[in-house]
């Protein structure tokens, strides 16, 4: 066989597996139909270890164990985004002290579950034509928690979004109350030590002036807000953004 007959072959058995695929995610939206019926969580751990073995003990040549293992993993995850998908409305909301990385864990977050991803500056940037830091530079702080409110109040009406939201977004109870009436609202704990000494300043207004050491005194207030607001709290030292990811989707699959 050429280079193209081999192609021909993997082009038959590709098509084989999209077949397998779509009637693998019709009946994991089926049970998850099932487990949302019931009250179960999407995510059963006992069960997913267990299934992922019994793919593994049916494999003939076991020099593909690690490449079948990554496959089914996937396979499993991208089951339980489709069941959250097709069994709730919710958004996913992270918030938590600048520098904790709700930008980056957002993004992929949505990016593994399949959801729409908006970041609340991001908007107001696009909005006013400056960054953050100019806005409060030019308008002040109580002009930009305005422009954070309206947007608030446009993006909580988002259906299936993972929203990545300013570090004094709970500051407000209004902002947070209509985060809150259809999301989970997930706080990234990362360790302020490792931000303080990691974090770019560099549009930062709240640290410009006064250095990245104000991050302890602004943790310190707002700690308890972060609490008060969430529904999960990810602690975050010596995690990778990947692992971060990885325990939220858990996580959010137990809620």
């Amino acid at each position: 066989m050429d280079i193209n007959d081999l192609r021909n072959e993997i082009d038959k058995i590709d098509k084989e597996i999209v077949a397998l695929f779509e009637r693998r995610m019709a009946v994991s939206k089926d049970i998850g139909q099932y487990k949302k019926s019931k009250g179960l969580p999407l995510y059963d751990q006992e069960r997913e270890q267990n299934a992922l073995q019994s793919r593994i003990e049916m494999l003939g040549n076991k020099q593909f164990e690690p490449y079948l293992k990554q496959l089914f993993t996937t396979l499993m995850e991208l089951s339980k985004g489709y069941q959250f998908q097709t069994t709730s409305e919710k958004n996913i909301v992270l918030i938590g002290i600048m520098g904790s990385g709700k930008s980056s864990k957002g993004r992929l977050l949505a990016s593994r579950l399949g959801m729409h991803y908006v970041d609340v500056d991001d908007e107001i940037e696009k909005e006013q034509g400056m960054s953050i830091s100019d806005i409060f530079a030019k308008k002040g702080s109580f002009e930009f928690r305005k422009l954070e409110s309206n947007r608030i109040e446009e993006i909580s009406k988002k259906k299936r979004h993972v929203i990545s939201t300013g570090g004094g977004v709970v500051l407000s109870d209004s902002n947070m109350n209509r985060l809150k009436e259809n999301a989970i609202v997930v706080f990234l704990n990362r360790d302020i030590d490792e931000i303080v000494r990691t974090i770019d300043i560099a549009n930062r207004p709240l640290l410009e002036a006064a250095g990245a050491s104000k991050l302890y005194e602004i943790f310190k207030d707002r700690l308890p807000l972060y609490r008060k607001w969430c529904d999960i709290e990810i602690t975050e030292e010596n995690k990778s953004v990947e692992d971060s990811v990885n325990e939220i989707i858990k996580r959010v699959f137990l809620v």
